[in-house]
C-alpha cells in the first residue's frame, strides 16, 4: 500500500523536469587548439559530403566532438544519416524513426 501512496502523490512534472536533457553547448570549454582541429576536421567531412543540405554543420561538429575528431568515424555516421535522409525523407516527406 505504501508504494501506491507514493505513486499517487508523485508530481510527474517535477520528475520530468529533473530528467530534462540540458541543451548546453558542448563546445563551451573548447581550447583554441581543439577549435582549430574541429574546424579542419569539419572541412574534411564537408569535402567528402558535397551536398551538405541534409546534414547541418552542428550535427557534423557534434559527431566529430563525440568521436574525438575522427573523420573516418564521423564520415561513416554522416553517410549513414545522409542516405537515410535522402531515401526516406526525400521519398516519403517525413522520417520513419
Amino acid at each position: 500500500m505504501s508504494r501506491h501512496r507514493l505513486v499517487r502523490n508523485l508530481n510527474i512534472q517535477d520528475e520530468l523536469d529533473d530528467d530534462d536533457i540540458s541543451e548546453e553547448d558542448p563546445f563551451e570549454g573548447i581550447t583554441p587548439d581543439q577549435q582549430a582541429e574541429l574546424d579542419a576536421a569539419t572541412d574534411q567531412v564537408f569535402t567528402v559530403l558535397t551536398d551538405d543540405s541534409l546534414l547541418t554543420d552542428t550535427e557534423i561538429r557534434r559527431s566529430l566532438w563525440d568521436n574525438y575528431f575522427d573523420v573516418q568515424d564521423t564520415l561513416g555516421w554522416a553517410l549513414g544519416e545522409y542516405c537515410y535522409n535522402l531515401l526516406f525523407i526525400s521519398d516519403f516527406g517525413s522520417p520513419l524513426r
